[in-house]
């Protein structure tokens, strides 16, 4: 199974990071919304938090793991 967090951008489902999932392979989708700020299953979720609140400066050892 994969989970993922995504937004609806008005027409479709687009996911916020790369997936590698087979082409044309069916799939079953269910849809939670999620709360403002909390990225559960992102392992970037806070970076990603800090850079969209602008609360720190960018800091490239949070992604490299330093």
């Amino acid at each position: 199974m994969v989970k993922f967090n995504g937004h609806f951008d008005g027409k479709v489902i687009v996911p916020d990071e790369p997936l590698t999932l087979p082409a044309n392979q069916r799939m079953r989708i269910s849809v939670e919304p999620i709360e403002a700020g909390i990225t559960r299953f992102s392992p970037y979720a806070v970076m990603i938090d800090s850079l969209l609140n602008g609360d720190e400066a960018w800091d490239e050892s949070i992604a490299l793991h330093v």
